[in-house]
């Protein structure tokens, strides 16, 4: 009888996924651990926020105490010093963020930081467009196939990315593990199938893409030891950080 509920237990958990269990979605497994935590941090932020390199605006959602949500873009056909701005979203040339100093209540930046080329500046950015205090939420990669070649300049760990922070005036509260090794390892499986140069892989990775995506919950939910917090193998940092006040 006691088997037979460790074996049910994580079946049930599985379940409470499939209300938000977009099985077609190759990157399904990434996206709904950063939706997780923007959705549990986004509890406590509110004002104005700054989303940098905001794409579509994904997760704006996340934040429904925020009154003014605004998006900024680098576009490397901009001269230097150029900006536009176009539905809330800023267009900017990679250099001068397009706002005051002490302008953001928060700051969220979601799998982008891997992608500056001189991450230092841009964090030295953000830090004087954002009020002191503020609180910043990003996340990066640990473990990741290269994408967007050949803007994919680094990767992180924990204590790697507390040094690169605080070298810009940004003290990491807290840098949160996202995914486990069996996550890892069906993210990488999908993704060399959706990248491969047969049509008839591409094809069966959109086949396989739920089953695989559905493995990787249960497996998380019959190893809980694969998602502890002093874990090594995951896919990305969640990290929580501030502004450090000015003197």
């Amino acid at each position: 009888m006691a088997s037979t509920r460790t074996i049910c237990s994580p079946l049930l958990s599985c379940c409470l996924y499939l209300d938000r269990f977009d099985g077609m979605n190759i990157y399904w497994i990434p996206r709904h651990y950063i939706e997780e935590f923007c959705r549990k941090q986004g509890q406590v932020i509110s004002g104005r926020i700054l989303d940098f390199g905001c794409g579509s605006r994904p997760y704006a959602a996340c934040f429904p105490d925020v009154h003014d949500y605004m998006g900024v873009e680098y576009d490397r056909n901009l001269q230097p010093g150029s900006f536009y701005e176009k539905d809330k979203v800023y267009f900017y040339d990679g250099l001068k963020l397009p706002f005051p100093d002490n302008y953001f209540d928060a700051i969220v930046s979601f799998q982008v930081i891997e992608h500056i080329e001189n991450l230092h500046d841009s964090l030295c950015e953000l830090k004087r467009v954002s009020r002191p205090g503020a609180k910043l939420l990003i996340t990066g990669p640990l473990l990741w196939p290269e994408h967007e070649a050949p803007f994919d300049f680094r990767r992180f760990t924990r204590w790697g990315v507390e040094q690169i922070f605080n070298g810009a005036g940004l003290e990491v509260v807290e840098a949160r593990p996202m995914g486990s090794i069996y996550d890892v390892l069906c993210v990488f499986l999908l993704d060399h199938l959706n990248t491969h140069r047969l049509i008839l892989a591409r094809k069966f990775c959109r086949f396989i893409c739920p089953v695989i995506n559905m493995i990787s919950v249960l497996l998380n939910k019959l190893d809980p030891w694969a998602l502890r917090d002093d874990r090594y193998c995951y896919l990305d940092l969640g990290l929580i950080a501030t502004n450090l006040k000015q003197e």
